[in-house]
């Protein structure tokens, strides 16, 4: 449910006019046990109470008709923590203009393309480990603007052309590297392709990305999900080249099951190349990860969601927690709230 308030008579007294702000959010609340254990047999586990995927948010949003068809709008975006001593930080912040006729630009921080695609093949929706096939994009960190393990990026420019097939969705994002040690490392661009229709949803994005003056990074995701009524399945496929290294691939599939209120979750996926730091190598065993869940729906705002994720790492990422045959679990039970 979303709350309208009147904005403040200050900025009335300043501008002339009223503007309408519409908060909208959700707050997570439960208890998260992240256990790991390495080749060795070595185990060690940390629990925690607050949210572990980015889902606390209140959202202040603002929109103005300019008439001819056309709207501008604003979104400021908060990301609470419930972390004592922890300041909320920005969060999906940015200023969007539309119209009919040329479609629609935005910027500032937002969902990437590689990531709102990756959700679209993910049956848990990130509520558990997050999706593998995002983290097998997410190699060496946010390097080429995948944003596969965190679910926002800043500095983007984007721009959705309007409606010529109902259904269709077509965009294009500028990622700014903001790098003064080589011309461009770090800017990243990406299109979306998207088609739904009824029980269908398809949803392809390619992105490359400046690592250095002479490497570029390139990847794909395609991701779809159908709604069968009685069930709704859902499949991903990426891939990613690091520089002049060999390609990473990953795959997904899931299954979300409703009953009397409940909804039975699974979601499988696999990468082959594993999680590198440096660059992807041939003929590694990667990663795969067996998610299972059950949400019940206390109102159509609230749910309690159980989420039990695990992972088994190949060739892994050279950390301690990713180090070749070693396992990483998720024992989660959480509250949201939306408004």
């Amino acid at each position: 449910m979303k709350k309208t308030l009147v904005a403040v008579a200050a900025m009335a007294a300043v501008s002339g006019a009223m503007a309408e702000v519409t908060i909208s959010g959700a707050l997570e609340v439960g208890i998260a046990n992240t256990a790991a254990k390495t080749s060795g047999g070595t185990s060690s586990s940390v629990k925690s109470l607050d949210d572990t995927n980015g889902n606390n948010v209140i959202n202040f949003t603002v929109k103005e008709d300019l008439g001819s068809g056309m709207a501008a709008d604003v979104n400021i975006g908060i990301y609470p923590s419930l972390d004592y001593g922890t300041a909320a930080g920005g969060y999906q912040t940015y200023m969007g203009l539309s119209g009919a006729s040329f479609g629609r630009i935005q910027g500032g921080a937002f969902a990437t393309n590689a990531f709102t695609t990756i959700l679209n093949g993910d049956a848990t929706g990130a509520a558990g480990q997050g999706p593998l096939i995002g983290i097998g994009m997410n190699a060496n960190g946010d390097r080429t603007g995948w944003a596969g393990a965190s679910l926002f990026d800043a500095n983007q420019l984007s721009y959705t052309l309007p409606t010529f097939v109902t259904g269709l969705g077509l965009n294009y994002t500028k990622k700014f590297g903001e790098s003064t040690t080589s011309a461009g490392t770090g800017d990243a661009s990406s299109y979306k392709v998207s088609y739904v229709s009824g029980p269908v949803s398809v949803a392809y994005t390619s992105q490359t990305g400046k690592y250095s003056s002479s490497l570029t990074d390139k990847g794909t995701v395609l991701t779809g999900n159908y709604d069968l009524g009685m069930a709704k399945v859902f499949a991903g496929y990426a891939t990613l080249k690091q520089g002049t290294s060999n390609t990473l691939s990953a795959t997904s599939y899931g299954i979300n099951v409703p009953f009397n209120g409940l909804t039975f979750m699974w979601n499988y996926a696999t990468v082959n190349g594993g999680q590198a730091t440096t660059a992807i190598t041939a003929g590694t065993i990667g990663q795969n990860q067996t998610e299972y869940g059950v949400k019940y729906e206390l109102s159509k705002r609230t749910s309690v969601t159980y989420i039990y994720s695990n992972r088994n790492n190949g060739l892994g990422n050279a950390t301690a927690a990713y180090t070749t045959g070693s396992t990483n679990t998720l024992n989660k039970v959480f509250v949201v709230h939306s408004f």
